[in-house]
């Protein structure tokens, strides 16, 4: 039996985290492919059909980690396990499994939200696949939380919790008392915004004595921040729900406790919220901020509420320096659940400042139905202008069919590239062309390739862009698909100035046989790689894993020579 899901994950633009979708294909409980785009990013096996597989939900993990070791006759692992990170053993990651697949003795462990840019380890030691004693966490080679666990492996004691989005421009942690694996007493809220600072006390509150773990009274609880402003939610808990009126405020310093908090509420800026009944449930009006809510994006819906369901016109609105603009929103109906119905301006799932996006059209039942249009404005002093958009069946609602123009989930101002193809039953068939926007209008053909009418995966040559493609930055690869994973010789091609032709400057080969695995020499270019910083590394893969020797090599891209020079020199074993 095959069952196909579709999740939300995050990539990485330029150190800054898109929302992005991707599929998880799980065939007879045996195999795993993980797919996006109608390319197949990892495929595992697991080793035992009689239990669930091990489903990866972080898309950067799903991409560059591996899990290195040998599985025993009962199919469980055993011995030593180590660790990779884009083709790289991460030193002193992983630790030991007994013969019967338990981990035992010291253990270094990758956080499950582990990234390139939350690259945090959990250390300390089990007995019997169970955490024992004291356990810490680092942030690189820092020590930033941690506590006990207890003879029953529960949480215990003094322990510092670190935020689910914990990553290096975002660090915040939760500490507090633990009694028997639940919260209890005050809990404290603290961030930085970077290594080189202190951890300062931002929100809290508390937690019942009684061991179930409720919150109880007055709490601050962050949102998000940035250098000189912080967002929180304020408000009352009773009983675990939250009651009352509860406001979205930001404020323009770090106050020395929330507990006196509000001595200072005149120099807090209203920016939201509305009120829960006793039940816990949303009722009357509300000011939201989205869910995908950063620094830049400031997005925020204005309606009603009726026992928490979304009821009547909701407004959208996009606040600049304070001044909220009214940019889209339509209309909730109740009778089957809070569904979306009629005219919708609904924001791109990545809308920002510069990146100002919307999607518009007509729902029916809370579904995609007919022509959908995409708009684009460079900045808020200018007007939306038509960009891309397509078709929704006009019968199954919400699958995508027929002719589709996309932006690429990267699109602002400096990479406006569009995507050109067509749809079949909600999947990309046939032909789909890369196209560069230059002056507003004219369209270059720089990419594309061929989607498979049956399975909608990629088959073929293919020119496809590079993750952190824009204009200073015009990277793409250049090769052959088999069922979705590359196969094959693929070259990296790059160029300086919009129009002009691109340079060959590096690449490798995939294995033939296995498909997707990197074999043989290459020439990659590093993550941060533009017009002002090109450096590239050279070495060889051994099914895709970096061994021997690698040179990192760089030009200036001042000089008259367009040669590399090499700096340094590193060496990997596997």
């Amino acid at each position: 039996m095959m069952m196909t899901k579709e999740l939300e994950g995050e990539k990485l633009f330029w150190y800054q985290f898109l929302r992005t979708k991707f599929q998880i294909i799980i065939n007879n409980n045996e195999e795993i492919k993980y797919v996006t785009d109608g390319q197949i990013l990892r495929i595992d096996h697991n080793k035992d059909p009689q239990k669930p597989p091990e489903i990866l939900n972080n898309l950067e993990q799903i991409k560059y980690l591996q899990w290195h070791g040998q599985y025993g006759q009962n199919l469980k692992k055993v011995g030593k396990w180590k660790t990779s990170w884009k083709g790289q053993i991460l030193k002193n990651i992983g630790g030991q499994y007994t013969e019967d697949g338990k981990k035992i003795g010291a253990w270094r462990e990758l956080r499950s939200n582990y990234t390139e840019q939350a690259q945090v380890y959990e250390v300390g030691e089990y007995f019997d696949d169970q955490r024992i004693g004291e356990w810490k966490y680092f942030f690189g080679d820092q020590e930033i939380g941690g506590g006990d666990y207890n003879e029953q492996g529960l949480k215990d004691g003094n322990w510092i919790d670190l935020s689910e989005l914990f990553q290096k421009d975002k660090q915040i942690t939760y500490n507090g008392m633990y009694n028997f694996g639940k919260k209890i007493g005050r809990w404290t809220e603290c961030l930085r915004q970077n290594g080189y600072q202190s951890f300062t006390e931002i929100g809290g509150g508390y937690y019942d004595n009684q061991g179930k773990e409720l919150k109880v009274g007055i709490w601050i609880e962050l949102i998000d921040f940035r250098k000189d402003k912080q967002v929180t939610f304020n408000g009352l808990y009773q009983n675990g729900y939250k009651i009352g009126r509860w406001n979205i405020l930001s404020d323009e310093y770090l106050s020395d406790s929330f507990e006196i908090m509000y001595q200072y509420y005149e120099t807090f800026v209203l920016s939201g919220g509305g009120s829960y009944d006793q039940q816990g449930l949303k009722n009357g009006k509300w000011i939201e901020l989205n869910d995908s809510f950063f620094i830049g994006n400031n997005i925020k819906y204005c309606g009603e509420y009726k026992k928490s369901e979304k009821v009547g016109i909701w407004d959208l609105y996009w606040s600049d320096d304070r001044q909220a603009k009214l940019i889209g929103g339509g209309l909730f109906e109740i009778e089957n659940g809070q569904l979306k119905n009629g005219n919708w301006i609904d924001s791109s799932d990545n809308f920002e400042k510069f990146r100002q996006i919307t999607n518009n059209g007509v729902y029916k039942n809370g579904k995609k139905f007919g022509q959908w249009k995409t708009y684009w404005r460079e900045s808020a002093k200018d007007n939306f202008i038509y960009c891309s958009g397509g078709n929704y069946h006009q019968f199954e609602f919400g699958i995508k069919e027929g002719k589709w123009t996309e932006l690429n989930e990267t699109f602002t101002k400096s990479n406006q590239t569009i995507y050109e193809g067509e749809y079949k039953n909600n999947k990309k068939v046939g032909r789909w062309n890369i196209l560069l926007r230059r002056d507003h209008s004219l369209l270059e053909k720089i990419g594309g390739g061929n989607y498979n009418y049956e399975n909608g995966l990629k088959q073929g040559k293919w020119i496809e862009l590079w993750d952190n493609f824009r204009d200073d930055s015009q990277v793409t690869y250049n090769g052959e698909y088999k069922n979705g994973q590359r196969i094959g010789r693929w070259d990296i091609y790059y160029r300086e100035i919009l129009g002009e032709n691109f340079e060959l400057i590096g690449g490798g080969s995939y294995d033939m046989q296995k498909q997707g695995i990197k074999q043989g020499n290459w020439i990659e270019l590093s993550d941060t790689f533009s017009n002002w910083s090109q450096t590239i590394y050279q070495g060889q893969y051994l099914n895709s894993m970096k061994v021997g020797k690698w040179e990192e090599k760089k030009r200036d891209c001042y000089a008259f020579s367009k040669r590399f020079v090499k700096k340094r020199e590193m060496f990997f074993e596997v």
